[in-house]
């Protein structure tokens, strides 16, 4: 309840080192979350039909669908490459597609064509940041790309959907990143915020 005095409902979902990092619920009340499941999760409710029923490297990022009273999975699926990955925000925007953020350590984390980075930009002692957007039912990878720079670890560590489908990140980066020439900094390790349009171009 609103006062914090009532715990209403709780799920435990997997064991074995899965983590979630962020949660979003949609215009149904449907609940998602994201997180990483770890090589030696075997647990993760994969559901028939999602984007990926299997678990592709070390960490995987995982999404899951509940039900408003978080008794029923109504889809789950795997997202990643065949290394590392970590999801840290989720969102969902006015369409009700699902928006993940976070890092990679693959070169071969699933992107689609025509999305801002295509191409994964480091060694694999280095992350880039990913977006990623999913449709409500967790079946197709709509849009998704890398978001970083060479040989640095870059993160996208949460996300905020604007009213006109704008998908604004937030999150760490290296010292080369790109920035315009006005901006507030001009460089150097540490934060950056940006703006991508709704399809990640």
């Amino acid at each position: 309840d609103n006062d914090l005095s009532t715990l209403s409902a709780t799920n435990s979902f997997s064991e074995n080192g899965a983590k979630a990092n962020g949660i979003a619920i949609d215009q149904g009340n449907n609940v998602f979350i994201t997180g990483y499941a770890t090589e030696n999760t075997n647990t993760i409710p994969v559901t028939t039909g999602c984007y990926d029923q299997s678990h592709n490297g070390e960490n995987d990022i995982f999404i899951i669908k509940l039900s408003p009273s978080l008794s029923g999975i109504f889809a789950c699926t795997y997202l990643g490459g065949t290394q590392d990955e970590t999801a840290m925000a989720i969102e969902i925007d006015a369409e009700g597609m699902i928006v993940v953020s976070g890092n990679t350590y693959s070169d071969d984390f699933p992107t689609t064509p025509g999305s801002y980075d295509e191409t994964w930009d480091n060694t694999e002692s280095s992350a880039d940041g990913i977006i990623s957007i999913l449709d409500n039912d967790l079946t197709t990878l709509y849009r998704s790309t890398y978001f970083g720079v060479l040989d640095e670890n870059d993160s996208v560590n949460d996300l905020l959907i604007a009213p006109d489908g704008k998908v604004f990140v937030c999150g760490g980066t290296s010292y080369d990143f790109p920035v315009p020439c006005n901006a507030i900094g001009s460089g150097g390790y540490g934060g950056i915020v940006a703006i991508f349009d709704k399809q990640l171009t």
